[in-house]
C-alpha cells in the first residue's frame, strides 16, 4: 500500500490557520452582537428615565408657576379695597394692582373691571406698548371675564397671543370680587407672560435628542422643541391620548413628521392641576443610531482580529508543525518499505489536543469576562439613572430657590427704597435669611406725607414653605396699611383671613406700627412678636411694653390691643426678630439682649443705617465661623434731632463750636446730604471722615476741646460729593502724617494714624492748606449718587 504524504502546505498548516482565524474572529463577533443588544437596552432605559424625569420636573415647575400667579389673583380679589357704598375704590385698587405686578413679575398686565365689563383700573409693565387709557374699556367679551362672572370662581385661560403684546404667549388668570351677599361686584384679571418659562423649558430639554411639548388645557401648543412637527397654538389631534396619565410612566408613540414620514418616540406625559400637560419625548431612531455606531466599531475590531490571526497562525503553525510532519513522513516511508502490507494509521498530534484545551480555557475566560462585563453594565446603568435623576432634582431645586429668593427680596424694601419713603425720618432695614430663602419679613409704606405704616414678622418655619407663607402675609398686610388702617384692625383682619385658610397650620409673629411724623405719635400692635427697643437721645434704652395678642394664623377671632408712644427728636426705635437676640455661636452661647443694648448705646448719636450695620457686624463677629441658626431681620426708625442752637446753617455751610456739639453738627450734615439725594454708603463715609478730622482738631487744638470752631461746606460734585472741612485749631496737615501699617499685628502697631488712613482711603481727591487762622481740608468722595424720586 502506498503512503499519502502530508505536507505543511496541504495538510495541518492550512487547517490550523483556518481554525485560528475562526477562533479569533467568531468570539469577537458574538461578543460584539451581545454588547450591541445590551448597549441598545441600556440606552433605551436611560432614555426612558430621562423622559419621565424631565416630564415630572417640568410639570412641577409649570404647576408651581401657574398656582402662584393664580393664587395671587384670588388673594387680590379677596382683599380688593371697597368704598362705603360697597363699590370698588378705584385709586386704592390701582395701587393694589401696581403692587401685584411689582411683587409678581410674571404679570404683564393686571386690571379690574366692574360686573358689566368696564375697566376700573389697570397696570402694565410699560414694555408692551399698551395705551395708558384703561378706564371705560370693555372686556365683557373676554372668556376670562365671562367665566369668572357667571361661574363666580377663579379661572385660568388657555394660551393665546394678546393684542398689543407682539408675539409673546400669554395666559390669563381671573377671579370674581364678591359682595357680602355673594353678588359679583367686579372681576380681577392678570395676563401672565409665558416667556419667562421658555428658558426653563429649553434648559429642561437640554439632554441630547430630548424634545419637549407643553399643551394648555384646550390641547393647544404652548411650547415645543424646534424638531417636533408642531407649531405654537396648534391643536393636537389626539396622538397623545393613549399615553399614561402619570409623568412617571412612559410609552412608545409614533409621530408624523413634516416630510410625511412616521417616526417612533419614547414619550411620557404629565398633567398640572390646572389641566395643562407636559409631554417629553425622545426618538427611538437616535438610540439605534448610537448603538449601530458601537457595533460598527466592534465589527472593525473583529476584522482586524481575523486578519491578524490568519497571518500569525499560518506563520507560527508552519514553523512549529513542519518538523513534526517531516518526522511522520519519514517514519511512514520507513514503515511502508519494511512492511508493505502494514496499515497506514491516521496521525494524532498532541499539539492539537493542547490547542483544544487552550481554546476551552479561553472560552471559559471569555464567559467569565462577559458575565463581569454584564454586571458592570448593569451597575453603570443604575448609577447613570440615579445620577440623571439627581441632576434633574438638583436643577429643579436650584430654579425653585432662585425664583423664591427673587420674589422674597422683591417684597422687602431695599436701602434705596427706604431712602425715598420720607425726608423727615431715617429708615434702615436688614434681612439675611439663614438659608437661600427664609420666613422673616418687614416693610415700610407711606400712607400720606405725614404718616408712615410699617411691620416686621417671623414665620414659624424656615426655607421655601416659610418664604411662600411670608409672601402671602406681606400681600395681606400691605393693602390695609397703605390705606392707613389702625395696626390693631390690620392684625385682626389678616389673622382672621389666615386662620380661615391655613391647611399647613403655620403661623407668624408680627409687629405693626403707625407713626405721625408731624407729632411723633406712634401706635403699635403685636401678634406675639418681640417688643421693640426704644432708645432716647440721652442713651436710655427700654423695651416698649405691649400687651400683644396671639400669632397670626392661630385664632380666628383675636384682639390685638394697641399701645401709644410719643417719639422725641433723636429717639431710635429698633424692631427685630428673634434671630438677632438668639444668634448662637459654637459654644452654645446666645448673643442676648444685653449685647444688643450695649451696641445701641455705643451708636446713640449715629444714623439708623449705622445702628443696623453695627448690630449686623456684631452678630456675625460673635458667631464667627458658626453658620447662622436663624434669619436675621431688623428695622430701625430714627427721628433726627432738631438742629441745635449751637449749630448754625447758612445755605450749604454748617458751623458749630466744641466737641460736645459735634454729634449735632454731624446729624445736620447727614440731613443735608440725605436731602440732596446721596446714597447711604456715601453719607456714612462723609460722617466718618468729618468725625475723625474734627475730633482731632477739638482734642489737639491749642484752645481746648470746647473752643474750636468747626465748619462744613458740602456741595454735589460730578457723581460724588465735595467736602470742605475748616477749623480754627492749631495748624495740622493730615496729609503730611505717616500712614499706619494696617497689615501688622495689632500689638505691633503704633497708636493713632487710622483717621488719616481713612481720609486717604475714602477720598478720591484730597487737598490741605492753611488759610489765615484756619485749617482747610478739601476732599472728594465718590459713590453712586441717587437722584431723588428716581
Amino acid at each position: 500500500m502506498s503512503s499519502n504524504p502530508i505536507t505543511a502546505d496541504t495538510g495541518i498548516v492550512p487547517a490550523i490557520t483556518r481554525a485560528l482565524t475562526l477562533f479569533g474572529t467568531v468570539p469577537v463577533i458574538v461578543l460584539g452582537l451581545l454588547v450591541g443588544v445590551f448597549d441598545f437596552q441600556i440606552r433605551r432605559v436611560q432614555a426612558q428615565a430621562h423622559v419621565t424625569a424631565t416630564a415630572s420636573t417640568v410639570v412641577e415647575d409649570l404647576s408651581l408657576f401657574l398656582s402662584v400667579h393664580q393664587g395671587a389673583i384670588k388673594q387680590l380679589a379677596g382683599l380688593m379695597p371697597m368704598r362705603a357704598d360697597g363699590q370698588i375704590a378705584s385709586e386704592p385698587a390701582q395701587r393694589v394692582l401696581d403692587g401685584l405686578r411689582k411683587s409678581f413679575p410674571g404679570f404683564v398686565t393686571a386690571i379690574i373691571a366692574d360686573d358689566r365689563g368696564n375697566v376700573l383700573a389697570g397696570s402694565h409693565d410699560g414694555a408692551a406698548g399698551v395705551s395708558e387709557s384703561w378706564l371705560n374699556m370693555s372686556v365683557a367679551d373676554r372668556a376670562y371675564f365671562r367665566f369668572a362672572r357667571e361661574q363666580r370662581r377663579a379661572y385660568l385661560s388657555s394660551v393665546f397671543i394678546g393684542r398689543g403684546f407682539g408675539k409673546d404667549l400669554l395666559c390669563a388668570a381671573s377671579a370674581p370680587v364678591l359682595g357680602e351677599k355673594g353678588q359679583v361686584l367686579a372681576v380681577v384679571q392678570g395676563a401672565i407672560s409665558l416667556s419667562t418659562l421658555a428658558g426653563a423649558f429649553e434648559s429642561a430639554a437640554s439632554q441630547p435628542d430630548l424634545e419637549l411639548l407643553v399643551l394648555d388645557s384646550d390641547g393647544r401648543v404652548a411650547f415645543r422643541s424646534e424638531s417636533l412637527p408642531y407649531a405654537v397654538l396648534q391643536v393636537t389631534t389626539g396622538e397623545f391620548d393613549g399615553l399614561p396619565k402619570k409623568a412617571s410612566q412612559h410609552q412608545s408613540v409614533a409621530l408624523r413628521m413634516a416630510d410625511g414620514a412616521s417616526q417612533s418616540y419614547i414619550a411620557a406625559r404629565g398633567f398640572t392641576p390646572q389641566g395643562w400637560s407636559v409631554i417629553a419625548v425622545r426618538s427611538s431612531g437616535s438610540i439605534m443610531r448610537l448603538t449601530l455606531v458601537d457595533m460598527a466599531l466592534v465589527a472593525l475590531l473583529a476584522i482586524a482580529v481575523g486578519l491578524a490571526a490568519s497571518i500569525l497562525g499560518r506563520r507560527y503553525a508552519a514553523g512549529l508543525l513542519h518538523p513534526v510532519v517531516a518526522i511522520a513522513e519519514r517514519m511512514d516511508e520507513m514503515s511502508i518499505a519494511a512492511h508493505p502490507l502494514a496499515e497506514h494509521h491516521p496521525w494524532r498530534f498532541a499539539e492539537l489536543a493542547r490547542l483544544e484545551a487552550a481554546f476551552a480555557r479561553m472560552t471559559q475566560r471569555l464567559a467569565t469576562s462577559y458575565r463581569k462585563l454584564q454586571d458592570d453594565f448593569e451597575t453603570e446603568s443604575a448609577l447613570r439613572v440615579q445620577l440623571a435623576r439627581a441632576q434633574v432634582q438638583s436643577e429643579r431645586m436650584d430654579r425653585e430657590l432662585t425664583v423664591a429668593r427673587d420674589i422674597q427680596l422683591a417684597m422687602v424694601p431695599s436701602e434705596a427704597a427706604l431712602d425715598l419713603v420720607s425726608d423727615t425720618i431715617e429708615l434702615a432695614g436688614r434681612l439675611e435669611p439663614a438659608r437661600a430663602v427664609g420666613g422673616d419679613f418687614f416693610n415700610v409704606v407711606a400712607v400720606d406725607d405725614s404718616t408712615l405704616s410699617f411691620f416686621i414678622g417671623d414665620v414659624s418655619d424656615k426655607g421655601v414653605p416659610a418664604a411662600l407663607f411670608m409672601a402671602r402675609l406681606v400681600t395681606l398686610l400691605d393693602g390695609p396699611l397703605r390705606r392707613g388702617d389702625r395696626p390693631s384692625d390690620v392684625l385682626a383682619k389678616v389673622g382672621r383671613h389666615i386662620a380661615i385658610d391655613n391647611p399647613a397650620d403655620m403661623f407668624a409673629t408680627t409687629l405693626v406700627g403707625q407713626i405721625d411724623l408731624s407729632s411723633g405719635h406712634l401706635r403699635l400692635a403685636s401678634a406675639g412678636h418681640d417688643a421693640p427697643l426704644l432708645m432716647h437721645a440721652d442713651g436710655e434704652i427700654a423695651a416698649v411694653r405691649i400687651e400683644g395678642g396671639p400669632a397670626l394664623g392661630i385664632e380666628l377671632e383675636a384682639q390685638y390691643p394697641e399701645v401709644s408712644v410719643k417719639l422725641q427728636q433723636g429717639d431710635v426705635l429698633l424692631l427685630f426678630t428673634d434671630g438677632l437676640v438668639e444668634a448662637v455661636r459654637h459654644d452654645g452661647e446666645m448673643f442676648g439682649m444685653t449685647r444688643v443694648i450695649e451696641w445701641m448705646q455705643g451708636f446713640r448719636s449715629r444714623s439708623a443705617h449705622q445702628v443696623v450695620l453695627a448690630l449686623t457686624q456684631a452678630v456675625r463677629q460673635f458667631q464667627s465661623d458658626t453658620p447662622p441658626n436663624d434669619d436675621l431681620c431688623m428695622l430701625c426708625l430714627r427721628l433726627p434731632p432738631e438742629l441745635s442752637g449751637q449749630v448754625l446753617q447758612d445755605g450749604d455751610l454748617l458751623q458749630s463750636r466744641g466737641l460736645d456739639n459735634l454729634p449735632a453738627l454731624l446729624d445736620a450734615m447727614e440731613r443735608r446730604l440725605r436731602f440732596l439725594g446721596f446714597r447711604q454708603n456715601l453719607r456714612d463715609d462723609a460722617r466718618l471722615v468729618t468725625e475723625e478730622i474734627f475730633t482731632n482738631a477739638c482734642l489737639h487744638g491749642s484752645r481746648g476741646p470746647t473752643d474750636v470752631t468747626c465748619e462744613i461746606r458740602s456741595v454735589p460734585y460730578e457723581d460724588g460729593l465735595f467736602l470742605e472741612l475748616m477749623d480754627d485749631g492749631m495748624p495740622f496737615d493730615p496729609l503730611a502724617q505717616n500712614l499706619p501699617d494696617v497689615d501688622a499685628e495689632l500689638e505691633d502697631r503704633e497708636v493713632g494714624g487710622l483717621g488719616v488712613f481713612l481720609v486717604r482711603t475714602l477720598s478720591s481727591e484730597v487737598n490741605y492748606h492753611r488759610e489765615g487762622d484756619h485749617n482747610v481740608l478739601q476732599l472728594v468722595l465718590n459713590a453712586g449718587r441717587k437722584i431723588k424720586g428716581a
